[in-house]
């Protein structure tokens, strides 16, 4: 569907047309991502280990 609607926007000249296929293809490929995400953190738990040298100091880097 993002790969059809990618080449309808490619050979359209219509203006209104490109923005409606914008509107589509932001939609789906933000649910691709979605489910790719979701997917990953499904079957791939993350465990985060830090460690901090030194001491920080809240006005500076």
């Amino acid at each position: 569907m993002i790969i059809l609607l990618g080449l309808i926007k490619l050979i359209s000249p219509i203006t209104a047309l490109t923005h409606i296929i914008n509107r589509l293809l932001n939609a789906a490929l933000r649910g691709f991502a979605l489910c790719a995400v979701g997917i990953i953190n499904l079957f791939n738990k993350v465990e985060w280990d830090y460690q901090i040298e030194g001491t920080l100091r809240q006005n500076g880097w």
